[in-house]
């Protein structure tokens, strides 16, 4: 976007980018939040591994005393890790935030953040550039206190308002979430309430419940298209153009 790599996130799909990345370039990684699945693919990125690349890190879930680099330095050490971030050769930069700032990514690029209701903390991002938007919502609870004038809440809505695509935390169907309050994820019928209400283009069902295999993303796909036509569900390798 704007020329620039932006990385939400670092699962192991971030291997996969060792395919295309160019060594010698630059990323900024955004994380929503530090939670295992959302970090774990990062001591494997190949590209840090060079000296003439740079990463710059983010994260503004992290409350006082804490930081984003001491969090990552904390992850890549014994027992959990074998090696230390030290190991890395690349250029590293750490900056953290407090969710519901916003701030650019070189010249052209806007990064729009919020507070999400997620256990230990989470940021949502929108990612803006010239007239098109992309939010990424993940690892969100849709009910509890958090959002106190209930679903869609309105400073949500707000924040999604336009956006060309919302990329959001679908891990349970609303049967399932029944059985689940609590654990920090949504639905991906709470999902498409947001993406009405906000006037969304695109709705992307992502961060799919492990337990959920290919016949039954394909029957969510066919529920969710037939409610809203054009709402795509997330899978490896998917390419989405502005």
């Amino acid at each position: 976007m704007g020329g620039r790599n932006i990385i939400l996130d670092a699962g192991t799909g971030l291997q996969a980018l060792d395919k295309t990345i160019d060594a010698t370039g630059s990323v900024d990684l955004l994380f929503s939040h530090t939670h295992l699945d959302h970090i774990m693919g990062f001591p494997h990125f190949k590209a840090l591994f060079s000296p003439a690349f740079s990463c710059h890190i983010r994260a503004g879930h992290l409350g006082a005393g804490q930081s984003i680099e001491q969090v990552v330095a904390n992850f890549m050490q014994p027992p959990y890790f074998p090696m230390p971030v030290t190991m890395f050769n690349a250029g590293l930069q750490y900056t953290d935030f407090a969710a519901g700032e916003a701030f650019p990514l070189g010249d052209d690029v806007i990064v729009q953040t919020i507070a999400i209701n997620h256990t230990n903390g989470a940021t949502g991002y929108r990612l803006r550039y010239g007239d098109k938007s992309v939010c990424y919502l993940t690892d969100i609870e849709h009910e509890g206190a958090f959002y106190r004038d209930g679903w869609p809440d309105p400073a949500l809505t707000d924040f999604v308002k336009g956006s060309d695509v919302l990329i959001y935390d679908c891990s349970y169907t609303d049967d399932e979430y029944s059985k689940r309050k609590g654990r920090g994820h949504s639905s991906w019928q709470a999902g498409m309430q947001l993406a009405d209400a906000g006037q969304v283009g695109t709705f992307a069902i992502f961060h799919h419940d492990p337990a959920h295999d290919d016949d039954f993303m394909d029957d969510i796909a066919g529920q969710a298209v037939a409610v809203r036509p054009g709402t795509i569900v997330a899978r490896d390798g998917l390419v989405l153009a502005l």
